[in-house]
């Protein structure tokens, strides 16, 4: 209520409905709106709990999902051609080449430049903006990516050329220097590498005369313990056949003084048995050298030894030692056989007691 020389004014509620009205309606003109859906995530009201099932239910009852199915069926992607034209200009370089070109001829040589390709289905030139099918904003981002990086590699290849090059003009300074100092220290590594190459071949040289020294010593130890050993055998042998000569000499004299034709008959059955064995040696050396010259395996058995005598009794009939037929028997067929001893007279019987 105002009071003034006993006046009274009343607003009414209506009235102050249609100047807010009026109010918000000016502020809404000097804006541009944009009208949010919001949605429950969840009906507890829980913070940091989303319901997948509740909020896809939201969408679909309040007609978002019907408008995004609208808007992408049309040109959602909608820009004015300063704003198009400032950030994908590059992207259609003929343009500046021809003086005079309204925006819309930009856009659209930028839209269907090398790089973007785009179909006359996906883009609509309007008169103050450019509409746009889905997606189609993301390949202008990726042919001004792919543009930008070609850029920077030409750009980095012609600094790191420039940098290069600089280098190079420093290091040329001291070139030479740098090549006869290289050239000594490579000759000295050469040297010392041929040092190093000589000593270790020596050293390999007398490891290896060393080995073969110690072979060598080692072979000839070998042989002189084997002649050592075979002397001794031979030794040992003749010693055996010395001793068995003279047990064989004393037994044939006792044999002799006892009973001289039982002496007799024994010599010339070592003479044959000797003649016998001696033969079959002889045979035996024909028959492997025979074999050598043939090629035939030496293994084979040897041919079986006639008789000396075809008077000579059967193997394990006995014989009388008291024949002469027997005596004459065994008596040797070689001129070279020795003659038999004289007969000595029996030794006389011992005196009585």
């Amino acid at each position: 209520r105002k009071s003034g020389r006993s006046t009274l004014m009343f607003e009414s509620v209506s009235s102050q409905f249609q100047s807010q009205l009026q109010s918000l309606i000016g502020t809404l003109s000097q804006t541009s709106p944009h009208f949010v859906r919001c949605i429950n995530p969840n009906e507890r009201r829980d913070a940091s709990l989303l319901d997948a099932s509740a909020c896809l239910h939201q969408l679909r009852c309040g007609g978002v999902l019907d408008a995004v199915h609208v808007t992408r069926a049309g040109f959602p992607s909608r820009y004015p051609y300063s704003d198009l034209l400032a950030r994908f200009h590059f992207l259609a370089p003929s343009r500046d080449a021809t003086p005079g070109l309204s925006d819309q001829d930009k856009a659209r040589a930028v839209l269907v430049s090398p790089l973007v390709n785009l179909s006359q289905e996906l883009f609509r030139i309007g008169k103050t903006k450019v509409f746009l099918r889905h997606h189609v904003i993301e390949r202008l981002e990726g042919a001004r990516a792919q543009f930008l990086a070609a850029s920077v590699e030409c750009i980095q290849h012609a600094w790191k050329g420039n940098v290069a090059r600089r280098v190079h003009a420093r290091l040329a300074a001291g070139f030479l220097a740098r090549v006869v100092s290289a050239r000594q220290l490579r000759r000295a590594f050469v040297r010392e590498e041929m040092a190093r190459r000589a000593e270790v071949a020596r050293l390999e040289k007398e490891a290896r005369e060393k080995a073969e020294a110690a072979e060598r010593a080692r072979r000839e130890e070998e042989e002189r313990r084997r002649a050592e050993a075979d002397r001794k055998d031979r030794q040992d042998e003749e010693e055996r056949k010395r001793k068995s000569r003279e047990e064989e000499e004393e037994r044939s004299r006792l044999e002799a003084a006892a009973d001289p034709d039982a002496a007799g008959l024994r010599r010339a059955e070592n003479f044959v048995n000797s003649a016998q064995r001696e033969k079959e040696k002889r045979l035996l050396q024909l028959h492997a050298r025979q074999a050598s010259i043939s090629g035939a395996s030496p293994d084979q058995p040897p041919p079986i030894l006639p008789s000396i005598s075809p008077t000579s009794p059967a193997p394990g009939s006995p014989v009388s030692l008291c024949s002469p037929s027997s005596v004459s028997s065994f008596a040797p067929s070689d001129e070279g056989a020795p003659p038999p001893p004289p007969k000595t007279p029996p030794p006389p019987p011992p005196p009585p007691p």
